[in-house]
Protein backbone atom coordinates (compact mmCIF):
# COMPACT_ATOMS: atom_id res chain seq x y z
CA UNK A 1 0.00 0.00 0.00
CA UNK A 2 1.70 3.31 -1.06
CA UNK A 3 1.65 6.03 1.57
CA UNK A 4 -0.21 8.87 0.36
CA UNK A 5 0.52 12.42 1.85
CA UNK A 6 -2.14 14.32 2.53
CA UNK A 7 -2.43 17.89 3.06
CA UNK A 8 -4.90 18.99 6.48
CA UNK A 9 -4.32 22.77 6.82
CA UNK A 10 -6.36 22.54 10.16
CA UNK A 11 -3.30 19.97 11.80
CA UNK A 12 -0.96 22.43 10.44
CA UNK A 13 -2.10 25.25 11.89
CA UNK A 14 -2.51 23.20 15.18
CA UNK A 15 1.08 21.53 15.14
CA UNK A 16 2.24 25.17 14.38
CA UNK A 17 0.75 26.50 17.25
CA UNK A 18 2.01 23.28 19.65
CA UNK A 19 5.35 24.61 18.04
CA UNK A 20 5.28 28.08 18.70
CA UNK A 21 4.27 27.50 22.44
CA UNK A 22 7.02 24.88 23.09
CA UNK A 23 9.65 27.93 21.26
CA UNK A 24 7.42 30.40 24.29
CA UNK A 25 7.77 27.64 27.01
CA UNK A 26 11.59 27.45 26.17
CA UNK A 27 12.19 31.03 26.06
CA UNK A 28 10.15 31.26 29.69
CA UNK A 29 12.27 29.08 31.56
CA UNK A 30 15.24 30.43 30.41
CA UNK A 31 14.10 33.67 31.69
CA UNK A 32 13.13 32.07 34.88
CA UNK A 33 17.07 30.37 34.94
CA UNK A 34 18.27 33.74 34.49
CA UNK A 35 16.15 35.48 37.04
CA UNK A 36 16.73 32.29 39.87
CA UNK A 37 20.61 32.91 39.05
CA UNK A 38 20.33 36.72 39.46
CA UNK A 39 18.76 36.60 42.39
CA UNK A 40 21.18 33.57 44.02
CA UNK A 41 23.85 36.33 42.88
CA UNK A 42 21.52 38.96 45.11
CA UNK A 43 21.61 37.13 48.16
CA UNK A 44 25.38 35.99 48.08
CA UNK A 45 26.09 40.20 47.86
CA UNK A 46 23.57 40.20 50.65
CA UNK A 47 25.57 38.06 52.68
CA UNK A 48 28.69 39.63 51.88
CA UNK A 49 27.32 43.18 52.81
CA UNK A 50 26.09 41.94 56.35
CA UNK A 51 29.73 40.27 56.87
CA UNK A 52 30.79 43.60 55.78
CA UNK A 53 28.82 45.14 58.53
CA UNK A 54 29.56 43.04 61.31
CA UNK A 55 33.61 43.46 60.68
CA UNK A 56 33.62 46.89 60.41
CA UNK A 57 34.60 48.75 62.99
CA UNK A 58 31.55 50.81 65.52
CA UNK A 59 33.34 53.68 64.98
CA UNK A 60 33.38 54.13 61.40
CA UNK A 61 29.45 55.13 61.32
CA UNK A 62 30.17 56.71 57.82
CA UNK A 63 30.98 52.98 56.41
CA UNK A 64 28.63 51.34 58.03
CA UNK A 65 25.88 53.45 56.41
CA UNK A 66 27.00 53.36 53.01
CA UNK A 67 27.02 49.19 53.81
CA UNK A 68 23.37 49.93 55.19
CA UNK A 69 22.17 52.28 52.71
CA UNK A 70 23.61 49.40 49.66
CA UNK A 71 21.36 46.61 51.86
CA UNK A 72 18.28 48.27 51.50
CA UNK A 73 18.81 48.98 47.99
CA UNK A 74 19.43 45.37 47.75
CA UNK A 75 16.79 44.05 49.53
CA UNK A 76 14.30 46.12 47.42
CA UNK A 77 16.26 44.36 44.26
CA UNK A 78 16.20 40.68 45.63
CA UNK A 79 12.23 41.67 46.64
CA UNK A 80 11.72 42.66 43.09
CA UNK A 81 13.49 39.50 41.35
CA UNK A 82 11.30 36.96 43.60
CA UNK A 83 8.23 38.86 42.56
CA UNK A 84 9.36 38.42 39.10
CA UNK A 85 10.23 34.44 40.06
CA UNK A 86 6.58 34.28 41.14
CA UNK A 87 5.17 36.11 38.49
CA UNK A 88 7.03 33.71 35.86
CA UNK A 89 6.11 30.23 37.85
CA UNK A 90 2.99 31.61 37.17
CA UNK A 91 2.99 31.88 33.67
CA UNK A 92 4.96 29.26 32.93
CA UNK A 93 2.59 26.93 34.62
CA UNK A 94 0.01 28.91 32.60
CA UNK A 95 1.92 28.24 29.38
CA UNK A 96 2.40 24.58 29.97
CA UNK A 97 -1.47 24.13 30.86
CA UNK A 98 -2.44 26.06 27.14
CA UNK A 99 0.49 23.56 25.33
CA UNK A 100 -1.33 20.79 27.27
CA UNK A 101 -4.54 22.18 24.99
CA UNK A 102 -2.91 22.52 21.79
CA UNK A 103 -1.49 19.28 21.95
CA UNK A 104 -5.19 18.08 22.30
CA UNK A 105 -6.60 19.72 19.55
CA UNK A 106 -3.32 18.75 17.28
CA UNK A 107 -4.59 15.22 18.20
CA UNK A 108 -8.11 15.83 17.83
CA UNK A 109 -7.57 17.26 14.66
CA UNK A 110 -5.70 14.60 12.87
CA UNK A 111 -8.54 12.02 14.37
CA UNK A 112 -11.00 14.05 12.62
CA UNK A 113 -9.30 14.49 9.53
CA UNK A 114 -7.97 11.08 9.59
CA UNK A 115 -9.38 9.59 6.19
CA UNK A 116 -9.68 5.77 7.82
CA UNK A 117 -11.36 7.14 10.76
CA UNK A 118 -15.47 5.97 11.20
CA UNK A 119 -15.88 9.56 12.92
CA UNK A 120 -14.19 11.76 10.00
CA UNK A 121 -17.66 10.45 7.76
CA UNK A 122 -19.54 11.26 10.75
CA UNK A 123 -18.41 14.61 11.51
CA UNK A 124 -18.61 15.65 8.42
CA UNK A 125 -22.54 16.60 8.22
CA UNK A 126 -21.40 18.28 11.69
CA UNK A 127 -19.18 21.21 12.19
CA UNK A 128 -16.25 20.38 13.95
CA UNK A 129 -15.97 21.10 17.47
CA UNK A 130 -12.13 21.58 18.39
CA UNK A 131 -11.19 23.18 21.50
CA UNK A 132 -9.62 26.55 21.02
CA UNK A 133 -7.64 28.17 23.49
CA UNK A 134 -9.15 31.51 23.85
CA UNK A 135 -6.69 32.73 26.58
CA UNK A 136 -3.59 33.57 23.82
Amino acid sequence: MAVRFLYHPQVTYHRNRVEAMEIELSRLRHEQRETQLQLELAYERQAKLHRELRETSPLSQESREVIRSALRALEQTISAYEQAATKLSQHIQLQVERLALARRNVEEARRLTDPGNEATSKQATQPQTLIYDDLV
